[in-house]
């Protein structure tokens, strides 16, 4: 029972992150990109937080959640060593007995949660074009 609440708890945070990402009307003007879910933004119009130093643009309050749990993640470009399999949204190491896992391009890529999934699946260009190649170094 309680594994199922889990379930439908991710399911409905995923859900919120989609379509808050994808209902809004046109972006003009002074825009930003998001860097959780890619997606243009009104600075004014936008949640924002603000970094070391630097001020950040969110399409929602969810995405911005995301970004404020772990900001590295999404400023720093990463390399694995090929032994792990890395959740490319979060950067948490990938259980594969209990993965969510998505094929694209031809390649299936595992994530560690139902949202980090759907967070891809958003816009799977922006988390593939941040990782390094395989055989790069730790960066």
């Amino acid at each position: 029972m309680k594994n199922t609440r889990n379930r439908i708890a991710t399911f409905l945070l995923a859900a919120s992150v989609f379509t808050s990402c994808t209902t809004k009307k046109p972006v003009q003007g002074d825009t930003v990109v998001d860097l959780v879910c890619g997606m243009k933004v009104n600075k004014p119009e936008s949640y924002s937080y603000r970094y070391a130093g630097k001020k950040y643009y969110f399409d929602s309050y969810d995405c911005r959640a995301s970004f404020k749990a772990n900001p590295k993640n999404f400023l720093e470009k990463k390399c694995v060593p090929n032994d792990n399999i890395i959740d490319l949204v979060c950067g948490v190491k990938v259980n594969l007995a209990e993965s969510y896992d998505y094929k694209s391009g031809g390649k299936v890529y595992h994530f560690h949660s139902y949202e980090c999934l759907q967070t891809f699946k958003m816009n799977p260009e922006k988390f593939i074009k941040n990782k390094c190649a395989p055989g790069d170094s730790m960066k």
